[in-house]
């Protein structure tokens, strides 16, 4: 790729069926391993404030045994591929997701992968 990314963010807007921004709206971000054939949790439970949604995930040059999946993220952009993403709504339950975003726009600046959802109804 040339490039040193240090960083892999994410972001979007988000609002309801009256173009209302989201708030306490709990989502997650995930990626495609194209090693398993599945969708991965990538973050944490994120939570939507006032309709925004951020988030900023650090791709150490090391990183642990436990921490496979940044590792996957990580070697498949030293690779010059950006993954698949996707946000999807956050539930306990094992069921089918609800998608949220998968179109997104890629900005490379200064170490910083920016993945930009864009402004998303749900």
């Amino acid at each position: 790729m040339g490039v040193n990314l240090e960083y892999i963010q994410f972001k979007s807007l988000l609002f309801d069926a009256s173009n209302k921004a989201l708030n306490n709206y709990n989502v997650v971000v995930q990626f495609y391993n194209i090693n398993w054939n599945a969708w991965v949790t990538l973050t944490e439970i994120l939570t939507v404030k006032e309709g925004k949604l951020f988030c900023k995930l650090e791709l150490p040059d090391r990183i642990s045994l436990s921490n496979q999946t940044i590792r996957i993220v990580r070697e498949t952009l030293k690779a010059g591929s950006v993954p698949a993403f996707r946000v999807i709504k956050y539930t306990k339950e094992k069921n089918i997701p609800e998608i949220i975003a998968t179109n997104y726009i890629v900005t490379i600046e200064a170490g910083n992968l920016t993945i930009d959802f864009g402004k998303m109804g749900c």
